[in-house]
C-alpha cells in the first residue's frame, strides 16, 4: 500500500534531545492511564518503561516497526526507534522502545491510525505516517500486529507500508524485555495475530530486504568498496557487480530472523553483524551463521579484521574478542561505565594497517578514552588522544597520519579535520574544500589520497588534505530500481 505523509495538528514544544519529555507541555494535567475512556479532543498517554499487565482485563498489543528507510534524517531515526503510537484518538508516548511495540490495553476493538515521529529538534509538529490497521484485545493475550515495515515510494511524501509475520521475534522480545508482563499472559495462545493484519508473503519479504540494501547504498553514500550492506527486517545484503565493478544490485542473504541488524563490519568477502535479538551473525560469501553472543547484553557494537577476527563491544563498554569467528572469546574493559549505554550510542571501528581503532563520537563519559588502539595480533588497548570535538563522524589512518573528523560550528562555515602525525602528539587542523562535509575515507586504490563527501560531491585530496579536487570519477553504482 501506498501512502502520503501528513500533519497533524500541532503538537506540543519538544524538549531538547530526541526522546526527552516528548510533548510536554501537553501533559500538564495528569494524564489518563491506557484503560480510560478515549475523550472526544485528543490524548495523550505517557507509558512507563515496564508497564504492569492486569490479565483478566487486559490484554497487549505487541508489534515492531522499521521506519530507517523513510526516515529523512539521523534525527528521524532515532525517533523510530521510540516513536509515537496513535491508536483511537490517543496518541501513547514510550509504548515503543527500540523499535518494538507494547501497550497494555483494556480488551476490546481498536485501530492503530499512524505512528508519529519528529523530523528536526525545532519542529512543533509531529510527523504522521498512517498505517490503519484494525485489531482486537484480548484479555491475557498478545495481539501481534507484526512487524510494520515503512519504505519509500515514488513520488513527494509517499511511501508503502507492508506487515511481516515477525511472531518468533517479538514473543523473544517479550520473554526478553517484558519477562512479567509475558509470564501474566495465557501459556496456551500467549501471542496471536491481528484478525486484519495481511502479512507479506516470502518473496515480497526479499523484495523488501533488496529495496532495504538499495536504500541503506545510495542514502548513506556507502564506501564503494563495501560487498555488504545491513538493515531492518533481518536484512544482510551482498552487493551484486556488472563487468566494470559498478553495483547493480543486491542480493539478500538468508539470516533466519526479521530483527534489525544492529551494527556490521567487514572486508572482502566475509561480514559480520549483530542484531537487535540479541544475536551475532558471520558471513563468508553469502553463507551465513549465527551464533550466541559471548555474554548476556542487549546491544553489541561490531568490528572484524582478517582473516578470522571479530571484535565486539557491549552496553558496558566491554570489549569481547575472537580471533577464530566467535569460537573463543577475550574480555577487556574499555571503561567502567555507571550505565549501560543507550542503543542510540554511536562507537565505530576502523582497522588500519597494522591495528584497528575503536572510538566514540558520543561524549561518554568525562573520564572515558575516546578512542583505542589494538595491534591485530595483541590483545592489548592504548588510549588515543583526540582532539576536542563537538561534531564528528569519522577516523581513519593513512600512511603515518590520523585524521578525525569533518567537524564545522554551523552550516556556513566550511568543515575542518584534523591530522596528526606520529610519533607528534599535536593535531593540525585543515579546512575542507565545502560545506556539510561528512564520509572521510582512505580510497582502496594503492594510493595515501583521502576523500571526503562536502555538499553531496566527492573531493579528493593527494597531499593529506592540504589541498583538494573535485573528483570526476566513473559512477561506482548503476542506477538501482
Amino acid at each position: 500500500m501506498t501512502t502520503k505523509l501528513w500533519n497533524p495538528i500541532a503538537a506540543a514544544r519538544v524538549l531538547a534531545g530526541p526522546f526527552a519529555a516528548l510533548l510536554l507541555a501537553s501533559c500538564a494535567t495528569p494524564s489518563a492511564g491506557p484503560n480510560a475512556a478515549v475523550p472526544s479532543a485528543p490524548s495523550i498517554v505517557h507509558i512507563a518503561k515496564q508497564p504492569t499487565l492486569n490479565a483478566h482485563e487486559q490484554g497487549l498489543v505487541v508489534g515492531a516497526i522499521a521506519g530507517r528507510a523513510v526516515a529523512s534524517n539521523y534525527h528521524e531515526r532515532l525517533w523510530f526507534l521510540k516513536a509515537a503510537v496513535k491508536i483511537g484518538g490517543t496518541t501513547y508516548v514510550g509504548a515503543v522502545n527500540d523499535g518494538y511495540l507494547a501497550l497494555p490495553l483494556k480488551a476490546g476493538e481498536y485501530e492503530l491510525l499512524a505512528v508519529e515521529t519528529q523530523k528536526h529538534p525545532s519542529d512543533k509538529n509531529m510527523t504522521s505516517y498512517p498505517i490503519s490497521v484494525k485489531f482486537r484485545v484480548q484479555a491475557g493475550r498478545a495481539t501481534n500486529l507484526g512487524l510494520i515495515m515503512l519504505t519509500r515510494a515514488s513520488g513527494e511524501g509517499q511511501f508503502h507500508r507492508s506487515f511481516i509475520d515477525n511472531t518468533a521475534d517479538v514473543t523473544a522480545h517479550l520473554k526478553r524485555n517484558q519477562r512479567e508482563m509475558f509470564d501474566a499472559l495465557d501459556p496456551q495462545a500467549p501471542v496471536v495475530a491481528a484478525s486484519d493484519a495481511v502479512y507479506a508473503r516470502p518473496q515480497a519479504v526479499e523484495h523488501l530486504q533488496r529495496e532495504i540494501a538499495r536504500d541503506a547504498f545510495t542514502r548513506l553514500d556507502a564506501d564503494t568498496r563495501a560487498q555488504y550492506t545491513f538493515g531492518e527486517l533481518g536484512t544482510i545484503a551482498k552487493a551484486v557487480r556488472d563487468s566494470q565493478q559498478r553495483i547493480v544490485g543486491f542480493e539478500a542473504l538468508p539470516t533466519g530472523t526479521y530483527a534489525s541488524m544492529f551494527s556490521c563490519a567487514g572486508q572482502s568477502d566475509r561480514y559480520v553483524c549483530s542484531s537487535v535479538e540479541p544475536a551475532i551473525y558471520v558471513v563468508h560469501g553469502t553463507k551465513v551463521d549465527r551464533i550466541a553472543p559471548p555474554s548476556a547484553s542487549l546491544h553489541w557494537w561490531v568490528d572484524a579484521f582478517a582473516p578470522a577476527g571479530i571484535v565486539l563491544v557491549d552496553e558496558n563498554m566491554s570489549i569481547f574478542r575472537s580471533q577464530d569467528d566467535g569460537r573463543n572469546w577475550t574480555r577487556t574493559s574499555w571503561f567502567a561505565v555507571k550505565e549501560p549505554l543507550k542503543s542510540t550510542t554511536r562507537i565505530k571501528a576502523y582497522n588500519g594497517k597494522s591495528g584497528f581503532y575503536l572510538y566514540s563520537i558520543d561524549k561518554i563519559d568525562p573520564l572515558a578514552p575516546a578512542a583505542l588502539y589494538s595491534n591485530y595480533s595483541l590483545d592489548a588497548y592504548t588510549k588515543v588522544p583526540l582532539p576536542d570535538l563537538a561534531v564528528w563522524d569519522t577516523l581513519i589512518e593513512v600512511e603515518d597520519a590520523l585524521f578525525v573528523g569533518p567537524a564545522f560550528s554551523d552550516s556556513k562555515d566550511r568543515s575542518l579535520i584534523y591530522v596528526r602525525f606520529r610519533p607528534s602528539d599535536r593535531w593540525e587542523e585543515r579546512q575542507l574544500p565545502d560545506i556539510d562535509c561528512q564520509n572521510l575515507q582512505h580510497p582502496a586504490d594503492d594510493s595515501d589520497d583521502i576523500t571526503v563527501l562536502c555538499s553531496r560531491k566527492r573531493y579528493r585530496s593527494h597531499d593529506l588534505g592540504r589541498t583538494w579536487s573535485f573528483e570526476e570519477s566513473a559512477p561506482a553504482t548503476v542506477t538501482l530500481n
